[in-house]
């Protein structure tokens, strides 16, 4: 690996510093580029020097670590400041942490004492109109934060010359976030969490049981949180947080909830953990191998630490299986679902919590609900034959399809509570070899409606070789109209003479002889399955409907 040390002053008329700083879980760093442009009004931009510190083994906020990466950068420019033998025009900075962009870019009196030492010690070196944002894939800090390997660092060109943006002439002048009230806002919420709800929470949990809604009960959290920091903003004479709940604020709640929870259920885990010992021989969390976040939430280590996965997946939050929270957010999560099964619910579950015999909670709370009761039906089982070869045998997708009706359901073409719905259908179209579903809302039971939606059809997915169907006599939804309609000779002539000049040919099921659209027939039921659910008696428009 070489790297360029010259720095020659001779052929160059502006000098600047440009600093960029990241932080990772395990390690926080600060890297240092000089930007030269020379006479004849090239640009160049070379890595000067940088430097990297283990993350603190405290538990400590995400952003306070990216605040130590830009201290980390201020004082790596102070010592280098005497070791270069050229004139400094400018010094800037860069951090791809909206948070503490806000922080070094507004006064220190905004913040508390910890955040205000560090950024008043940070902009005596960097002005707070010389910060500016740098999207993480471009910030070559990220580099030394997270580690890479030798092979890649030798072809990374960010690492070495930093992102292209310093190449511009006129660099300053792209696009840059704008410290408003607003902003300033969601950084006072991030940096005065304070500890008052949690610790009125752990001696009366009581208020958890009050509410049946998860959404319910992290307003009123967010509210009293919110409450507490406007007490405090107003007697040192600060901003308060007005206005809607922003999502900083619910997702901050939620987890203020989940960790009283852990602290009242998983006592003696947390406790253990704290003191960095291995939980009890007999606690129910041992093979989940339990670790303590900076947040101070335990989750489930596991084996996927090197995956690519996102952090809750590879660590989920463990939450007990008795405690009303974690049923508010299974039943909270089941809605969300549009009551889908048990197991797509604990799938989904899993992406950020793992309850302690979540399986017999999920099931439990599935059977509570009267509507997915009443919408299980059970299939007759019985033994089929074998599947057609187009079933078998992979081809793309929708070349083969078979085709079927779902309803009627009701529209409303114009606003007005007197106006009379009309009855539509839904044409299904599901391919033979990914069973992938094709709607398409059709107006009425004609000829012309359903050649229409073909044409809607073969434009969004591409024409298929060849449809299959019912003969006409088991459509589902469909009323004697129609199979009257597939019947007469004039629907076969037209059909025939629009499918053959695209190219498409038709076949059709032998009469009575509904076993042999099964494949259908269940796109059908998944279809109707969740619109009784959604809609249940609701007429909608077709911009709803469609939606």
């Amino acid at each position: 690996m070489r790297i360029p040390r010259c720095i020659s002053a001779a052929f160059a008329l502006n000098f600047q510093r440009h600093g960029f700083s990241d932080a990772s879980e395990k390690a926080y760093g600060a890297c240092l580029n000089l930007r030269t442009e020379s006479k004849a009004g090239d640009i160049q931009t070379r890595l000067i020097c940088s430097k990297t510190k283990v993350a603190p083994t405290k538990r400590i906020s995400f952003p306070r670590l990216e605040l130590f990466g830009a201290l980390l950068l201020a004082r790596l420019i102070a010592s280098v400041k005497p070791a270069l033998p050229v004139t400094i025009q400018e010094t800037h900075g860069w951090t791809d942490s909206t948070i503490v962009y806000f922080w070094l870019s507004s006064p220190p009196q905004l913040w508390k004492a910890f955040i205000a030492n560090r950024v008043t010690e940070v902009q005596e070196v960097i002005p707070p109109n010389h910060w500016h944002h740098v999207p993480g894939v471009l910030n070559p800090a990220d580099l030394p934060s997270r580690g890479i390997s030798t092979t890649e660092l030798l072809s990374n060109s960010v690492w070495f010359n930093g992102p292209s943006s310093l190449l511009l002439k006129e660099f300053t002048t792209q696009p840059s976030l704008k410290v408003t009230d607003e902003a300033i806002k969601v950084a006072l919420v991030e940096e005065r969490i304070i500890t008052t709800v949690t610790s009125f929470l752990a001696r009366d949990t009581s208020i958890i049981q009050r509410y049946s809604s998860l959404g319910k009960l992290q307003r009123v959290t967010a509210l009293v949180q919110r409450f507490w920091i406007n007490l405090v903003a107003k007697r040192n004479k600060q901003l308060v947080v007005t206005g809607p709940l922003s999502v900083q604020e619910l997702h901050v709640d939620t987890e203020t909830l989940i960790r009283v929870v852990q602290q009242n259920e998983f006592a003696m885990e947390r406790k253990a953990l704290e003191d960095n010992m291995s939980v009890s021989s007999r606690s129910k969390l041992l093979p989940l191998a339990p670790i303590l976040d900076r947040n101070g939430l335990i989750r489930a280590s596991g084996r996927l630490r090197k995956s690519n996965l996102a952090y809750d997946q590879k660590h989920p939050i463990l939450l007990p299986r008795s405690h009303h929270l974690t049923r508010l957010i299974v039943e909270d999560t089941h809605e969300y679902l549009v009551h889908g099964g048990a197991q797509l619910l604990l799938f989904t579950l899993q992406q950020r919590y793992w309850i302690v015999r979540g399986k017999e909670l999920v099931r439990s709370i599935i059977r509570r609900y009267k509507m997915c009761e009443v919408q299980r039906a059970q299939a007759v089982s019985q033994i089929m034959s074998d599947l057609p070869e187009r079933r078998a045998s992979p081809s793309p997708v929708f070349s083969h399809v078979g085709v079927d009706y779902a309803g009627p359901v009701l529209i409303r073409i114009m606003k007005g509570r007197k106006k009379q719905p009309i009855t539509a259908y839904i044409a299904v179209f599901v391919c033979f070899s990914t069973t992938a579903i094709n709607l398409e809302l059709v107006s009425d039971l004609s000829s012309e409606s359903f050649i229409a939606a073909l044409r809607q059809f073969t434009a969004s997915q591409g024409k298929p070789v060849r449809i299959y169907s019912d003969n006409g006599s088991n459509f589902v939804g469909a009323i004697r109209k129609l199979r009257d309609l597939i019947r007469t000779m004039e629907h076969h002539e037209m059909l025939t003479r629009n499918l053959t000049q695209e190219g498409i040919q038709w076949n059709f099921n032998p009469p009575s002889a509904p076993y042999m659209g099964g494949l259908w027939e269940a796109g059908v039921k998944s279809v109707k399955y969740h619109l009784r659910r959604i809609l249940r008696d609701t007429c909608l428009n077709i911009e709803e409907l469609h939606s």
